[in-house]
């Protein structure tokens, strides 16, 4: 028994890969199904099992919403290669907190803060 139900889709995917033998490969692909835990992509030749990716889901979007980016990306890890298809599990990934660039003195461009020295012997000017 399955844990996530699968659905048929035919969805454009670039996978990259972020790990292993092959360097940085990409494929441009198409799914064959999706689940909410991963997804089965046709390919000639994948990665090989164990390789960590990354997904980029190209979805068509509604004219009126243009501007939205139609781009979803997900990592994931191949948990099965055989010829004519692979599987990809997602995996959940944790990123630390980025700190805000600091912003300028008079324009709020990014910069250094006032009172911070950029010269080499640490004198203001």
């Amino acid at each position: 028994m399955r844990k996530h139900k699968r659905y048929d889709l035919n969805l454009p995917v670039a996978v990259m890969e972020t790990g292993g033998r092959g360097g940085n490969r990409v494929f441009l692909l198409r799914t064959e199904n999706v689940s909410a835990g991963g997804a089965l992509l046709r390919a000639d030749r994948g990665p090989a099992a164990g390789t960590a990716v990354r997904l980029v889901f190209f979805l068509q979007t509604d004219p009126l919403e243009a501007f939205v980016d139609p781009r979803h990306t997900f990592h994931g890890r191949v948990v099965r290669s055989e010829s004519g298809r692979f599987a990809v599990v997602f995996v959940k990934t944790h990123q630390a907190a980025v700190p805000a660039p600091a912003q300028g003195p008079a324009t709020g461009a990014p910069g250094v803060p006032r009172g911070v020295s950029t010269r080499p012997d640490g004198e203001r000017g």
